[in-house]
């Protein structure tokens, strides 16, 4: 992160506002312990569901992608598709709130593990890529119920203090966990050429970064995990851990390999899969981040 990042969250306003979050997600956390885990998920999800479309920068963020991305979407299909993407993102906050109990509690149902153990039986490494759709921590969590451990690299929180309770809470599904910027590149090229298996999240847009198709719109896509299945001869693997039912019941699909090639080409069939996966059911994506360049 920048020098100019610090700079600008030591101001004392800002300090406070880590600590006041960090500390309302902890007392939470510990206040909601004995309820159960599914309960609780549905019950902030109804929250979640009628409160923070309410909120003018939440909708606001949602009604630009929706112009980007549903143009068509009509009023009605907008404000429903408002409120279930905002009960999707309210039940993630529980279950990364109760992370340990989630990966001891959630069913999964897994569908193409065989594409994994392909590479692997062949000494290949995997580097496994989706979106922030469904709950992503099932797909390692299914790897590893599977007999294969799945390290992840991902964008640091904001917040430093919640950014280091959530590299605990992250490790306890599978290691290495690994932040992104230089080092951690490092590390991941060096997991995943020794035949390790890693999570990459790609949907977030990296200013700069080549611009590829996404759900037909131009996005700023990094090519970094098609080249680094390229370099290390990998295996650049799409998959997907849809939310079944709102009973703990997920999906852990693993999808064949994307064929090698040149990166961008590579990662374009990446947007185009998980594209795919956003028209069947789109309240499971988090369209609450800014995955298009900001409109002028």
């Amino acid at each position: 992160m920048s020098e100019s990042w610090y700079r600008t969250k030591d101001r004392w306003w800002m300090l406070l506002w880590e600590r006041l979050v960090y500390g309302f997600l902890r007392v939470f956390a510990t206040v909601t312990h004995p309820v159960s885990l599914w309960w609780l998920d549905r019950q902030v999800g109804a929250l979640g569901a009628h409160f923070l479309p309410l909120i003018p920068a939440a909708r606001r963020r949602l009604d630009d992608n929706f112009d980007l991305a549903l143009p068509d979407l009509d009023r009605a299909g907008r404000r429903a598709l408002r409120r279930e993407a905002c009960r999707h993102f309210a039940k993630l906050s529980v279950e990364y709130a109760h992370f340990d109990r989630f990966i001891d509690a959630v069913e999964i149902e897994i569908e193409g593990i065989e594409h994994l153990e392909a590479a692997r039986a062949g000494g290949r490494g995997v580097v496994m890529v989706t979106a922030h759709y469904g709950n992503w921590e099932a797909l390692r969590l299914a790897a590893r119920r599977a007999g294969h451990e799945c390290g992840i690299i991902y964008r640091p929180f904001n917040n430093r203090l919640l950014d280091a309770y959530s590299l605990q809470l992250i490790a306890a599904n599978g290691e290495p966990v690994m932040q992104k910027g230089p080092k951690g590149m490092r590390a991941l090229h060096a997991h995943v050429a020794k035949g390790g298996m890693a999570l990459i999240l790609v949907d977030q847009r990296t200013t700069g970064a080549p611009l590829i198709p996404f759900l037909g719109v131009p996005a700023e896509t990094l090519t970094v995990a098609a080249a680094l299945a390229a370099r290390t001869g990998a295996a650049l693997v799409p998959a997907v851990a849809p939310r079944l039912d709102a009973h703990g019941r997920f999906g852990a699909r693993f999808e064949p390999e994307i064929p090698p090639g040149e990166p961008g080409a590579m990662m374009a069939e990446v947007n185009q899969r998980i594209g795919a996966w956003i028209e069947k059911d789109p309240a499971q994506w988090f369209w609450l981040h800014r995955r298009w360049r900001r409109k002028d």
